[in-house]
């Protein structure tokens, strides 16, 4: 007897794992990461309005960046963490 499968296909190689994500999710992980960029972008707005109305003292202060900025900015680092690994991922044969 052979080394082949029923449907005469070699064996998977052991080493490299089977990685086969659906499309659907593909599509949902795409999704979240644009809607978890969405912080970020408000952020970023927020500044460009208040830095000509304020100046940059706004920007020294250490409460504007704990409760606003900072968790903002980690919000849109997982999207973009998210989106990065939809791209990635294994193509099936």
């Amino acid at each position: 007897m052979s080394n082949l499968s029923p449907d005469n296909r070699p064996p998977a190689d052991p080493a490299t794992p089977a990685f086969n994500r659906s499309t659907g999710l593909t599509v949902l992980m795409v999704l979240v990461g644009i809607v978890l960029l969405l912080p970020g972008l408000c952020v970023l707005t927020l500044a460009a309005i208040m830095v000509p109305t304020e100046g940059l003292k706004i920007l020294n202060d250490s409460e504007v960046w704990f409760i606003i900025i900072l968790p903002c900015f980690a919000v849109s680092a997982l999207g973009i963490y998210l989106l990065f690994r939809a791209s990635r991922m294994r193509k099936s044969p």
